[in-house]
């Protein structure tokens, strides 16, 4: 078996990119939530406010979409330029349980946003909001977007995962080639984190420990190979 497969393996519960019952089941949930919260104001209010509520919820909800769409196309790119899959190590001693957690987190984190939303701004009108305040209010949407957005990334993308492939070293939002990367090493001064150089950046990325053996062996096959 290879060190690649012994490594996705770790991660078998999860399966990126594919959306399941209990997805579903999240989604329904989460909506009766927030209507709960927001029946009561919906029920007295007139239809245009009704009708700017789930208008609101619209734009959230697309520019969320749009964020986690394009961040994806990105990721499919930069897939392609590296190349066939070496090495999958975790980025940080990050097990199922752990991600479940920060995905919840994040969730109940969107959610209270949303009975926010429902107990405070609706009374008073979103419109009002927007004509009073217009840059509150584009804050208001474009945070709530990026909450949603990164809900999404952690229900659907292992994004602690660190792919080393065949043409360089493949994280979350970039590719690093091979032939940019200066120099590759294991920090000093904090342990277990390996560092690359490439130009004038540098990134610091805290590997799994269960995986350094495995890290080691491949980056000593490459200096074997340059």
């Amino acid at each position: 078996m290879s060190s690649s497969e012994s490594n996705s393996q770790d991660d078998s519960r999860f399966r990126p990119g594919q959306l399941g019952l209990k997805h579903l089941l999240a989604v329904l949930a989460i909506a009766s939530v927030v209507m709960a919260f927001a029946g009561a104001q919906l029920r007295t209010a007139p239809l245009w406010r009704t009708g700017e509520f789930f208008l609101h919820w619209l734009a959230v909800g697309g520019l969320a979409a749009g964020i986690y769409y394009t961040s994806g196309l990105n990721r499919r790119q930069n897939r392609a330029a590296a190349g066939e899959l070496v090495l999958r190590v975790s980025r940080v001693p990050m097990t199922e349980d752990k991600r479940l957690v920060i995905s919840w987190a994040l969730l109940a984190a969107a959610v209270g946003s949303a009975i926010l939303m429902s107990v405070v701004v609706l009374p008073r009108g979103i419109l009002q909001l927007f004509a009073s305040r217009p840059t509150m209010f584009a804050w208001i949407v474009v945070g709530q977007s990026f909450l949603w957005s990164a809900c999404l990334d952690h229900w659907l993308r292992n994004i602690y995962w660190v792919e080393f492939r065949e043409r360089g070293i493949l994280l979350n939002d970039q590719f690093v080639p091979w032939s940019e990367i200066k120099r590759i090493t294991w920090s000093p001064t904090k342990n277990g984190n390996l560092v690359v150089s490439r130009g004038g950046f540098v990134h610091e990325l805290p590997i799994d420990p269960a995986a350094h053996d495995e890290v080691d062996a491949l980056l000593k096959a490459r200096s074997g190979q340059a």
